[in-house]
């Protein structure tokens, strides 16, 4: 388990039992949001699911005792594999951020991992400084990251100290735009 004080401070009390079994779901919604599944099998009733997982009985297969899984809603699939990658060291974390770039899927993920690292290491913020630096995305998504993060230190460095003028005529916002 990380260091739970600093990689997860808003668990407050919450067991490493716990913790250990929230890193497994996070590890699992991770892995099925990386390669597009949102359902997921397994042994019925042997899965600790947390509240976050429904549980389908596959009563039409021929193996019993068999059943999938699914997140009670996709954001909280993505939710769960931005903890995952919050949880990891650093420079993982950084990689990740790095080849995320323009992945659909991973969008969201990013957004929350923002959100729930603040961009803390320096590793985290040069991966965010140098893609919107090198342009290698749109600018929206990096002022979502950068909104979730709350830091006007990294806003700057990202932004620099040039004057920007957004031309919206004829663009498409989404409501979380």
């Amino acid at each position: 388990i990380p260091n739970k004080s600093s990689t997860f401070p808003w668990l407050g009390d919450v067991s490493d039992q716990t913790i250990s079994q929230l890193l497994v779901l996070a590890k699992l919604a991770y892995d099925g949001t990386n390669e597009d599944r949102l359902i997921f099998h397994g042994p019925s009733g042997t899965m600790e699911t947390l509240g976050l997982l429904h549980e389908v009985p596959e009563l039409y297969l021929e193996s019993s005792g068999s059943s999938s899984y699914h997140f009670l809603h996709k954001t909280a699939q993505e939710f769960m594999a931005a903890l995952h990658v919050s949880s990891l060291p650093p420079g993982e974390r950084a990689d990740f951020v790095r080849t995320s770039f323009g992945e659909g899927n991973m969008t969201m993920v990013v957004r929350f991992m923002a959100g729930l690292t603040k961009f803390q290491s320096q590793d985290d913020m040069e991966a965010v400084i140098a893609f919107q630096k090198e342009g290698r995305g749109r600018l929206i998504e990096s002022l979502h990251w950068l909104f979730e993060a709350h830091d006007p230190g990294l806003v700057h460095k990202c932004m620099g100290d040039r004057e920007w003028t957004l031309e919206l005529g004829g663009v498409t916002l989404d409501p979380f735009d």
